[in-house]
């Protein structure tokens, strides 16, 4: 994805979540969250959304420039405007600064403004679906954004994963004929929706639910025990 593209996929799946809240939204358990409500989860994108503003904007600060937690007003509307200008702050650092501006990073490399927009966009359209599907209206991640979130994930957000020895596992995007191998050895091959695949990655989807070719015990010692949060 280009900057226009993650910048537009952020606001996008920030807006679809904001349209959801209403009195009776706010109290829904979210299956896919199981210890937030939908207000919870609300309230994490919007906190989560003006931490990175922030931090952007510090320029490469050695380390992290924490955020104060809002007092979020109770009534819907308000707290609906609260979400609208997290994203608001966040699209606005992000637009400020150059792909290659140095930007703190939890992950380490690459720590560049261009790769916190790349994450910030995971943690839009996931976080929606997660919203989505509390209430029953859940549709598949916007296609570019999933085929992005294969590799971030891979390598970006969680490129500690190790695959046991002398083993790989790759993951086939199958409405794209898109493949990303981790490992070198034995392949065990898995293949869904690029919307699947990340949220499989993410906790969303069980393996069980997607095509999985060779030995299955190999995926889950690699994804074990990860914060999916």
């Amino acid at each position: 994805m280009d900057s226009w593209a993650r910048r537009a996929a952020i606001i996008d799946a920030s807006e679809s979540l904001a349209a959801l809240i209403t009195d009776e939204s706010r109290a829904v358990t979210v299956p896919s969250c199981p210890e937030w409500t939908f207000e919870e989860l609300a309230w994490h994108l919007g906190e989560v959304q003006r931490f990175w503003a922030v931090n952007l904007l510090a320029r490469d600060a050695a380390a992290p420039v924490e955020t104060q937690d809002d007092d979020i007003a109770r009534d819907s509307t308000t707290f609906a405007a609260w979400c609208r200008d997290s994203t608001a702050q966040l699209i606005a650092a992000i637009d400020e600064l150059a792909e290659d501006s140095p930007c703190w990073t939890w992950w380490g490399e690459p720590a560049s403004a261009g790769a916190v927009a790349r994450h910030q966009v995971q943690e839009a359209v996931v976080h929606a679906w997660d919203a989505a599907n509390a209430l029953g209206v859940a549709t598949a991640l916007p296609r570019q954004a999933a085929l992005d979130g294969v590799p971030e994930f891979l390598h970006v957000h969680r490129s500690d994963l190790v695959v046991p020895s002398a083993k790989a596992i790759t993951f086939h995007a199958s409405d794209a004929d898109a493949s990303w191998t981790l490992g070198a050895g034995e392949t065990t091959t898995i293949s869904a929706s690029a919307s699947d695949l990340v949220l499989y990655l993410h906790g969303r989807r069980p393996l069980e639910g997607l095509t999985v070719t060779g030995d299955a015990a190999v995926v889950h010692a690699t994804l074990a025990g990860i914060d999916l949060t």
